[in-house]
């Protein structure tokens, strides 16, 4: 029939069946990267919500949902979270070079958080020469070629490659990453 849960109701505790399928499991689910990723695409175009205004989710509460099913515990704020891998790696005085280099070194221990000081996202992995990742994310400029930027707004939950903000005036999400996260046993 289904699994017995509990669930709290206005009236109270009550229990409720949900249906058996691949997508229900008793307990966490094993800590791989592709159900990581396959849970992460999931949110992909849901709502940015800073600090959950409007019902949305902010970077730090996505990589909060999203691995809360295998059973990593995340702190709130993404500044710890970038404290919170089984390892971190600073990488504040690297290259963008040395950067990616680092990523994918650690990628292949675990799963990678990347860090910049108020944002915080999961990282895909390279294709076509280009190193992506996908966070909730509200904003980023994008320089204009009179001068100066325009600020472009997404607020949503969206797959970006660490390119984004190039020549702008914040720079590239791969200059403004300090720390890595990597989640894993590597």
């Amino acid at each position: 029939d289904g699994i017995h849960v509990r669930v709290a109701t206005a009236e109270g505790p009550a229990t409720d069946v949900i249906a058996r399928d691949a997508a229900v499991s008793v307990g966490f689910a094993a800590l791989r990267r592709d159900a990581v990723l396959e849970v992460a695409f999931a949110t992909i175009g849901a709502p940015y919500g800073w600090g959950g205004r409007g019902g949305g989710r902010d970077c730090s509460q996505l990589l909060r949902d999203v691995l809360v099913p295998f059973g990593v515990a995340l702190p709130r704020h993404s500044s710890l979270q970038a404290l919170a891998g089984t390892r971190t790696i600073e990488v504040d005085a690297m290259t963008s070079e040395q950067k990616l280099a680092a990523i994918a070194a650690a990628a292949q221990d675990g799963l990678v958080l990347l860090y910049m000081p108020g944002h915080i996202m999961l990282d895909l992995g390279e294709r076509e020469g280009r190193r992506w990742a996908i966070s909730a994310i509200s904003e980023y400029l994008e320089p204009c070629p009179t001068g100066g930027d325009t600020l472009r707004r997404l607020d949503r939950v969206a797959v970006t490659d660490l390119e984004l903000g190039r020549d702008s005036a914040r720079g590239a999400f791969i200059e403004r990453i300090t720390r890595l996260a990597v989640i894993g046993d590597g």
